[in-house]
């Protein structure tokens, strides 16, 4: 779910100028080719908008977000941002709206929010900023470079619905000494076939993600199991589900800044509407 953000509901405002009151609707749902859709929690919410869809990680609305964007929108999207898709023939498939893909290391994940934090920029992650040679004391710069990937009002709104993302998913570990960010959780689900093999359970699952961005840093904080056999079955349990929240939290608590915040581009026109109403109405005194 931690690719929610950046396959389905950023696409949606860089091109298609959606707002964060863009109404779905969570009901019983197929992929294109038939194959049904659930929600994590196996129930149907209804009408609700794009900021709640979000922050709720409903799987529904993100394959309708994804369905209607054009599909070269998204692939253009998210390899700017340094994301590997699955892409044949310049396609990619729609799974990838709720993370069904080959995936991604949480180095490519953090770069990828930052580009929210940064304005629209992404920069390509970097690990030394210069090497000064012991003998001669020659001094090599590693030159970094940003690109802009998205308007500064598409970042501007993404990091606004990761706040209500991050209030909505890390529930008591959010509070993080007063800091602003924003943070998107996720889940890797096994295969069926290994689910069947190993006798896993309906809580089971592969690993846990929490993803972040503040005005000054990203976090990607994966959690679970590199090595597994037949004689060590390791599995994350989603009944105990805070180990990650919480590692995320203890990161955090030593990287992000109070005091710190996006402003808001002059682009980005904020309103008072009644909450429900569609088209949306204009709230009176």
């Amino acid at each position: 779910s931690t690719s929610k953000p950046l396959y389905d509901y950023a696409p949606g405002i860089e091109f298609e100028n959606w707002s964060t009151y863009k109404l779905f609707d969570d009901s019983t749902y197929s992929y294109s080719d038939g194959t049904p859709i659930m929600n994590w929690d196996r129930q149907y919410k209804g009408r609700m908008t794009l900021r709640q869809a979000l922050a709720q990680s409903r799987n529904i609305p993100a394959l309708k977000a994804f369905q209607e964007n054009k599909n070269s929108n998204i692939l253009k999207f998210v390899k700017s941002v340094g994301l590997h898709p699955d892409e044949q023939n310049g396609i990619i498939h729609e799974a990838h709206s709720i993370g069904g893909y080959t995936g991604e290391s949480p180095r490519d994940m953090a770069a990828a929010y930052a580009a929210f934090g940064n304005g629209g920029y992404y920069i390509k992650p970097y690990s030394y900023t210069k090497i000064i040679v012991n003998k001669t004391n020659e001094e090599i710069e590693n030159k970094v470079s940003k690109t802009r990937v998205m308007s500064e009002e598409t970042a501007y709104m993404m990091t606004s619905l990761l706040q209500s993302s991050a209030q909505y998913g890390l529930g008591n570990q959010y509070n993080i000494g007063g800091a602003i960010y924003g943070a998107k959780t996720g889940t890797s689900n096994f295969d069926s076939a290994t689910i069947k093999r190993w006798g896993f359970g309906s809580d089971v699952v592969n690993d846990l993600w929490v993803d972040g961005v503040s005005p000054d840093y990203a976090i990607s904080v994966w959690y679970g199991y590199i090595n597994r056999t037949e004689e060590n079955r390791k599995y994350v349990s989603t009944s105990f589900t805070v180990a990650h929240r919480t590692l995320f939290n203890a990161v955090a608590k030593g990287v992000f800044k109070n005091g710190s915040d996006w402003k808001k581009p002059d682009g980005v026109l904020e309103v008072k509407i009644i909450s429900g109403s569609w088209p949306p109405i204009l709230a009176g005194d």
